[in-house]
Protein backbone atom coordinates (compact mmCIF):
# COMPACT_ATOMS: atom_id res chain seq x y z
CA UNK A 1 0.00 0.00 0.00
CA UNK A 2 2.87 2.07 0.40
CA UNK A 3 3.71 2.25 -3.13
CA UNK A 4 -0.20 3.48 -4.05
CA UNK A 5 0.71 6.71 -1.46
CA UNK A 6 3.87 7.28 -3.02
CA UNK A 7 2.35 6.86 -6.27
CA UNK A 8 -0.39 9.69 -5.79
CA UNK A 9 1.69 11.91 -3.80
CA UNK A 10 3.74 12.08 -7.03
CA UNK A 11 0.88 12.47 -9.21
CA UNK A 12 0.06 15.90 -6.94
CA UNK A 13 3.32 17.46 -6.66
CA UNK A 14 4.41 16.69 -10.24
CA UNK A 15 1.21 18.46 -11.97
CA UNK A 16 3.54 21.50 -12.24
CA UNK A 17 6.61 19.86 -12.51
CA UNK A 18 8.82 18.39 -15.22
CA UNK A 19 7.79 14.95 -15.73
CA UNK A 20 11.62 13.81 -15.39
CA UNK A 21 11.58 14.63 -12.08
CA UNK A 22 8.86 11.63 -11.38
CA UNK A 23 10.58 9.13 -13.72
CA UNK A 24 13.47 7.06 -12.46
CA UNK A 25 16.28 6.25 -14.59
CA UNK A 26 15.54 2.33 -13.99
CA UNK A 27 12.33 3.02 -15.83
CA UNK A 28 14.22 4.10 -19.16
CA UNK A 29 17.44 1.33 -18.62
CA UNK A 30 18.00 -0.37 -22.38
CA UNK A 31 20.43 -3.27 -23.04
CA UNK A 32 22.06 -3.35 -26.08
CA UNK A 33 24.99 -5.66 -27.76
CA UNK A 34 27.41 -6.01 -24.89
CA UNK A 35 30.68 -4.80 -26.56
CA UNK A 36 34.15 -5.41 -25.67
CA UNK A 37 35.23 -4.37 -22.37
CA UNK A 38 38.31 -2.46 -21.59
CA UNK A 39 39.51 -5.22 -18.92
CA UNK A 40 38.88 -7.90 -21.21
CA UNK A 41 40.37 -6.03 -24.47
CA UNK A 42 43.59 -5.18 -21.75
CA UNK A 43 44.15 -9.09 -20.86
CA UNK A 44 43.20 -10.73 -24.46
CA UNK A 45 45.21 -12.12 -27.01
CA UNK A 46 43.09 -11.05 -30.14
CA UNK A 47 45.16 -8.24 -32.22
CA UNK A 48 42.01 -6.39 -32.74
CA UNK A 49 41.92 -3.13 -30.37
CA UNK A 50 39.06 -1.30 -31.29
CA UNK A 51 36.62 -0.75 -28.39
CA UNK A 52 33.40 -0.23 -29.43
CA UNK A 53 31.17 2.60 -27.76
CA UNK A 54 28.28 1.17 -25.62
CA UNK A 55 25.41 2.80 -24.11
CA UNK A 56 25.78 2.15 -20.17
CA UNK A 57 23.94 -1.12 -18.60
CA UNK A 58 24.15 -2.56 -15.24
CA UNK A 59 26.04 -5.41 -15.51
CA UNK A 60 28.11 -7.05 -18.18
CA UNK A 61 30.27 -10.17 -18.59
CA UNK A 62 32.41 -11.46 -21.58
CA UNK A 63 33.93 -14.64 -21.33
CA UNK A 64 36.21 -16.62 -24.08
CA UNK A 65 38.50 -19.71 -24.81
CA UNK A 66 36.25 -21.82 -22.54
CA UNK A 67 35.74 -24.43 -25.15
CA UNK A 68 38.47 -27.11 -25.25
CA UNK A 69 39.27 -30.58 -26.60
CA UNK A 70 37.12 -32.05 -24.38
CA UNK A 71 34.61 -29.42 -24.52
CA UNK A 72 33.04 -26.41 -22.33
CA UNK A 73 35.51 -25.58 -19.87
CA UNK A 74 36.42 -22.77 -17.49
CA UNK A 75 36.84 -19.72 -20.00
CA UNK A 76 40.51 -18.65 -20.08
CA UNK A 77 39.52 -14.71 -20.57
CA UNK A 78 36.85 -13.09 -18.51
CA UNK A 79 35.79 -9.62 -17.92
CA UNK A 80 32.93 -8.00 -16.22
CA UNK A 81 31.77 -3.71 -16.39
CA UNK A 82 29.74 -2.81 -13.55
CA UNK A 83 27.76 1.03 -13.27
CA UNK A 84 26.90 1.70 -9.94
CA UNK A 85 24.46 4.21 -11.14
CA UNK A 86 22.25 1.77 -13.09
CA UNK A 87 23.24 -1.38 -10.60
CA UNK A 88 22.56 0.16 -7.14
CA UNK A 89 21.37 3.96 -7.90
CA UNK A 90 18.68 3.01 -10.63
CA UNK A 91 15.36 3.33 -8.55
CA UNK A 92 16.61 6.34 -6.76
CA UNK A 93 18.21 8.60 -9.52
CA UNK A 94 15.72 10.54 -11.54
CA UNK A 95 15.92 11.08 -15.25
CA UNK A 96 16.48 14.87 -14.38
CA UNK A 97 19.32 14.45 -12.47
CA UNK A 98 21.10 11.98 -14.49
CA UNK A 99 20.80 14.23 -17.22
CA UNK A 100 22.61 17.12 -15.39
CA UNK A 101 25.63 14.48 -14.82
CA UNK A 102 24.92 11.70 -18.02
CA UNK A 103 28.56 11.85 -18.65
CA UNK A 104 29.55 10.82 -14.61
CA UNK A 105 26.79 8.52 -14.21
CA UNK A 106 28.19 6.89 -17.40
CA UNK A 107 31.26 5.70 -15.77
CA UNK A 108 31.81 2.34 -15.76
CA UNK A 109 34.71 0.00 -14.00
CA UNK A 110 35.39 -3.31 -15.72
CA UNK A 111 37.99 -6.25 -13.94
CA UNK A 112 39.43 -8.87 -16.39
CA UNK A 113 41.61 -11.74 -16.13
CA UNK A 114 43.18 -14.02 -18.68
CA UNK A 115 45.70 -17.14 -18.24
CA UNK A 116 47.88 -18.33 -21.24
CA UNK A 117 49.54 -21.84 -21.89
CA UNK A 118 52.15 -21.07 -19.47
CA UNK A 119 50.21 -20.40 -16.31
CA UNK A 120 51.28 -16.82 -16.73
CA UNK A 121 48.15 -14.90 -14.79
CA UNK A 122 47.06 -10.96 -16.79
CA UNK A 123 44.66 -8.83 -14.31
CA UNK A 124 43.24 -5.62 -15.63
CA UNK A 125 41.05 -3.17 -14.11
CA UNK A 126 39.54 -0.53 -16.62
CA UNK A 127 37.38 2.58 -17.04
CA UNK A 128 35.26 3.53 -19.53
CA UNK A 129 33.22 6.96 -19.98
CA UNK A 130 30.57 7.79 -22.82
CA UNK A 131 30.65 11.43 -24.48
CA UNK A 132 28.59 10.77 -26.74
CA UNK A 133 25.67 8.96 -26.79
CA UNK A 134 22.23 9.85 -29.32
CA UNK A 135 21.12 5.97 -28.11
CA UNK A 136 20.59 6.82 -24.95
CA UNK A 137 16.72 6.73 -24.11
CA UNK A 138 17.62 8.73 -20.61
CA UNK A 139 18.40 11.47 -22.75
CA UNK A 140 15.69 11.00 -25.07
CA UNK A 141 13.18 14.54 -24.46
CA UNK A 142 11.20 13.10 -26.80
CA UNK A 143 11.05 9.43 -25.44
CA UNK A 144 11.05 10.30 -22.27
CA UNK A 145 7.81 12.45 -22.41
CA UNK A 146 5.95 9.33 -23.94
CA UNK A 147 7.33 7.29 -20.93
CA UNK A 148 5.99 9.73 -18.52
CA UNK A 149 2.81 10.05 -20.11
CA UNK A 150 1.92 6.27 -20.00
CA UNK A 151 3.26 6.11 -16.51
CA UNK A 152 1.20 9.12 -15.69
CA UNK A 153 -1.79 7.24 -17.57
CA UNK A 154 -1.28 4.60 -14.65
CA UNK A 155 -0.88 6.45 -11.58
CA UNK A 156 -4.44 8.04 -12.23
CA UNK A 157 -6.23 5.10 -12.90
CA UNK A 158 -4.82 4.00 -9.45
CA UNK A 159 -5.90 7.14 -8.02
CA UNK A 160 -9.10 7.19 -9.27
CA UNK A 161 -10.14 3.15 -8.13
CA UNK A 162 -8.96 4.20 -4.89
CA UNK A 163 -10.92 7.03 -4.17
CA UNK A 164 -13.81 5.20 -5.61
CA UNK A 165 -13.21 2.38 -3.01
CA UNK A 166 -12.94 4.65 -0.31
CA UNK A 167 -16.34 6.47 -1.42
CA UNK A 168 -18.17 3.40 -1.99
CA UNK A 169 -17.38 1.94 1.51
CA UNK A 170 -17.57 5.75 3.21
CA UNK A 171 -13.80 5.62 4.07
CA UNK A 172 -12.21 8.65 5.24
CA UNK A 173 -8.58 9.87 4.11
CA UNK A 174 -7.23 9.43 7.43
CA UNK A 175 -8.53 6.12 8.32
CA UNK A 176 -7.38 5.10 4.60
CA UNK A 177 -3.83 6.51 6.12
CA UNK A 178 -3.76 4.98 9.31
CA UNK A 179 -5.54 1.53 9.10
CA UNK A 180 -3.68 -0.98 7.82
CA UNK A 181 -6.56 -3.70 7.10
CA UNK A 182 -8.28 -0.80 4.85
CA UNK A 183 -4.81 -0.18 3.13
CA UNK A 184 -4.92 -3.89 2.31
CA UNK A 185 -8.15 -4.17 1.41
CA UNK A 186 -7.53 -1.45 -1.31
CA UNK A 187 -4.39 -3.01 -2.51
CA UNK A 188 -7.08 -6.42 -3.34
CA UNK A 189 -9.27 -3.99 -4.61
CA UNK A 190 -7.05 -2.67 -7.15
CA UNK A 191 -5.26 -5.87 -7.98
CA UNK A 192 -8.90 -7.05 -9.44
CA UNK A 193 -10.01 -3.67 -11.40
CA UNK A 194 -6.43 -2.26 -12.24
CA UNK A 195 -4.75 -4.75 -14.95
CA UNK A 196 -1.99 -2.99 -15.72
CA UNK A 197 -0.14 -3.25 -19.09
CA UNK A 198 2.64 -0.57 -18.43
CA UNK A 199 5.28 -3.05 -18.05
CA UNK A 200 4.27 -4.64 -21.47
CA UNK A 201 3.88 -0.65 -22.91
CA UNK A 202 7.52 0.42 -21.63
CA UNK A 203 9.17 -2.84 -22.67
CA UNK A 204 7.49 -2.79 -26.61
CA UNK A 205 8.65 1.07 -26.80
CA UNK A 206 12.41 -0.08 -25.80
CA UNK A 207 12.22 -2.70 -28.02
CA UNK A 208 11.31 -0.27 -30.74
CA UNK A 209 13.85 2.18 -29.29
CA UNK A 210 16.30 -0.59 -29.59
CA UNK A 211 15.69 -1.46 -33.15
CA UNK A 212 15.82 2.52 -34.41
CA UNK A 213 18.54 3.96 -32.41
CA UNK A 214 21.19 0.37 -32.56
CA UNK A 215 23.21 2.35 -34.30
CA UNK A 216 23.13 5.75 -32.98
CA UNK A 217 26.11 8.33 -32.98
CA UNK A 218 28.58 7.39 -29.95
CA UNK A 219 31.82 8.60 -28.74
CA UNK A 220 33.47 6.88 -25.70
CA UNK A 221 37.17 6.78 -23.74
CA UNK A 222 38.53 4.33 -21.67
CA UNK A 223 42.15 3.47 -19.80
CA UNK A 224 43.48 0.30 -18.62
CA UNK A 225 46.29 -1.26 -16.43
CA UNK A 226 47.40 -4.95 -16.66
CA UNK A 227 49.26 -6.36 -14.02
CA UNK A 228 51.11 -10.36 -14.47
CA UNK A 229 51.97 -12.77 -12.14
CA UNK A 230 53.32 -16.15 -12.53
CA UNK A 231 51.29 -18.32 -10.90
CA UNK A 232 47.51 -18.05 -9.38
CA UNK A 233 48.40 -17.20 -6.05
CA UNK A 234 49.70 -13.92 -7.32
CA UNK A 235 53.39 -14.26 -6.61
CA UNK A 236 55.96 -12.34 -8.52
CA UNK A 237 52.86 -9.49 -9.77
CA UNK A 238 54.27 -6.70 -11.56
CA UNK A 239 52.94 -3.85 -14.08
CA UNK A 240 52.72 -5.39 -17.34
CA UNK A 241 50.99 -2.58 -19.27
CA UNK A 242 48.53 0.59 -19.43
CA UNK A 243 45.79 1.53 -22.32
CA UNK A 244 44.02 3.92 -23.82
CA UNK A 245 41.33 3.87 -26.37
CA UNK A 246 38.95 6.57 -27.88
CA UNK A 247 36.36 5.18 -30.68
CA UNK A 248 33.51 7.24 -32.44
CA UNK A 249 30.37 5.67 -33.70
CA UNK A 250 28.53 7.02 -36.54
CA UNK A 251 25.21 6.01 -38.29
CA UNK A 252 25.29 4.56 -41.66
CA UNK A 253 21.42 5.07 -42.85
CA UNK A 254 18.81 2.71 -40.38
CA UNK A 255 21.23 -0.58 -40.75
CA UNK A 256 24.67 0.17 -40.05
CA UNK A 257 27.49 1.42 -37.90
CA UNK A 258 30.91 2.84 -38.75
CA UNK A 259 33.20 2.85 -35.50
CA UNK A 260 36.29 4.49 -35.92
CA UNK A 261 39.25 4.01 -33.08
CA UNK A 262 43.00 4.80 -31.82
CA UNK A 263 44.78 2.75 -29.07
CA UNK A 264 47.50 3.68 -27.38
CA UNK A 265 49.20 1.46 -25.36
CA UNK A 266 52.67 0.83 -22.99
CA UNK A 267 53.71 -2.40 -22.01
CA UNK A 268 56.47 -3.27 -19.46
CA UNK A 269 59.10 -6.21 -20.21
CA UNK A 270 60.47 -7.00 -16.96
CA UNK A 271 62.46 -9.87 -18.25
CA UNK A 272 64.58 -7.50 -20.88
CA UNK A 273 63.97 -4.48 -18.25
CA UNK A 274 62.31 -2.79 -21.30
CA UNK A 275 59.49 -0.35 -21.78
CA UNK A 276 57.56 -0.07 -25.33
CA UNK A 277 54.62 1.80 -26.60
CA UNK A 278 52.17 0.55 -29.19
CA UNK A 279 49.83 2.18 -31.12
CA UNK A 280 46.85 1.26 -33.54
CA UNK A 281 44.38 2.80 -35.78
CA UNK A 282 41.17 0.79 -36.31
CA UNK A 283 38.12 1.37 -38.14
CA UNK A 284 34.65 -1.25 -38.00
CA UNK A 285 31.71 -1.06 -40.01
CA UNK A 286 28.28 -3.50 -39.16
CA UNK A 287 25.24 -3.97 -41.05
CA UNK A 288 22.33 -5.53 -40.21
CA UNK A 289 19.85 -4.57 -36.91
CA UNK A 290 20.18 -4.04 -33.34
CA UNK A 291 19.78 -8.37 -32.34
CA UNK A 292 21.45 -9.57 -36.10
CA UNK A 293 24.66 -7.72 -37.59
CA UNK A 294 27.32 -8.74 -39.21
CA UNK A 295 30.54 -6.88 -39.40
CA UNK A 296 34.05 -5.79 -41.19
CA UNK A 297 37.00 -4.49 -39.85
CA UNK A 298 40.96 -2.96 -40.57
CA UNK A 299 43.37 -1.81 -38.48
CA UNK A 300 46.95 -0.84 -38.76
CA UNK A 301 48.98 -1.62 -35.44
CA UNK A 302 52.88 -0.54 -34.82
CA UNK A 303 54.45 -2.23 -32.37
CA UNK A 304 57.61 -0.70 -30.60
CA UNK A 305 58.57 -3.66 -29.07
CA UNK A 306 59.90 -5.62 -32.33
CA UNK A 307 59.68 -2.22 -34.46
CA UNK A 308 57.22 -3.70 -36.10
CA UNK A 309 53.86 -2.80 -38.00
CA UNK A 310 50.83 -4.85 -38.65
CA UNK A 311 47.58 -4.74 -40.38
CA UNK A 312 44.91 -6.66 -39.29
CA UNK A 313 41.78 -7.83 -41.35
CA UNK A 314 38.42 -9.28 -39.68
CA UNK A 315 34.63 -10.37 -39.81
CA UNK A 316 31.99 -11.79 -38.44
CA UNK A 317 28.98 -11.49 -36.94
CA UNK A 318 27.18 -10.96 -33.59
CA UNK A 319 24.07 -12.69 -32.70
CA UNK A 320 21.63 -11.99 -29.96
CA UNK A 321 20.12 -15.34 -28.90
CA UNK A 322 18.40 -14.55 -25.93
CA UNK A 323 16.93 -11.43 -24.10
CA UNK A 324 20.36 -11.07 -22.35
CA UNK A 325 22.86 -13.53 -23.86
CA UNK A 326 24.82 -12.47 -27.29
CA UNK A 327 27.44 -14.09 -29.04
CA UNK A 328 30.21 -12.70 -31.15
CA UNK A 329 31.82 -14.84 -33.86
CA UNK A 330 34.92 -13.76 -35.99
CA UNK A 331 37.73 -14.92 -38.42
CA UNK A 332 40.86 -12.95 -39.17
CA UNK A 333 44.07 -12.64 -40.66
CA UNK A 334 47.28 -10.47 -38.66
CA UNK A 335 50.26 -10.02 -41.36
CA UNK A 336 53.66 -9.02 -39.87
CA UNK A 337 55.07 -6.48 -43.02
CA UNK A 338 58.57 -6.83 -41.29
CA UNK A 339 58.71 -10.98 -41.14
CA UNK A 340 55.75 -11.28 -43.85
CA UNK A 341 54.23 -14.02 -41.58
CA UNK A 342 50.73 -14.51 -41.76
CA UNK A 343 48.22 -15.72 -38.75
CA UNK A 344 44.91 -16.53 -38.53
CA UNK A 345 43.08 -15.69 -35.47
CA UNK A 346 39.65 -17.08 -34.76
CA UNK A 347 37.54 -15.25 -32.59
CA UNK A 348 34.50 -16.68 -30.10
CA UNK A 349 32.76 -15.08 -26.78
CA UNK A 350 29.91 -15.45 -24.76
CA UNK A 351 28.24 -11.58 -23.76
CA UNK A 352 25.84 -11.34 -20.94
CA UNK A 353 23.68 -8.33 -19.33
CA UNK A 354 21.41 -7.95 -17.09
CA UNK A 355 17.54 -8.13 -17.71
CA UNK A 356 16.93 -4.61 -18.43
CA UNK A 357 14.32 -4.99 -15.40
CA UNK A 358 16.66 -6.33 -12.59
CA UNK A 359 17.52 -4.90 -8.60
CA UNK A 360 20.11 -5.73 -6.93
CA UNK A 361 18.10 -4.69 -3.92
Amino acid sequence: MIAVLASLTVTVMTQAQNGLDSVLISQARLNFAVPDLPAFKAVGNNPGTILRPSTPEALSVVASSFIGPSGIMLPKTLAAEFNPALAVFADKITLSEYRKRSQLYSIRLSLGTSADSAGIISSAIGIRSTLIDDGDMKNDQKQTDSLYAVLSREVQKRAELTDEYLKLRGITEEQFAENTEIQAAVDRYLKDRCKSDVDTIISKMKTVYKEEHWNARKLDIALAAVAQSTDSTGGNTHFRAADAWITLALPVGKVGQWLIGGNARVNNDVENDSVSFCAALSTRLYLGSNRYKGFFEAQYKYDGADAANFIFGNGGAELNIHQCVWLDLSLGLNYDFESKDKSVIPGFSFRYALPENFKFF
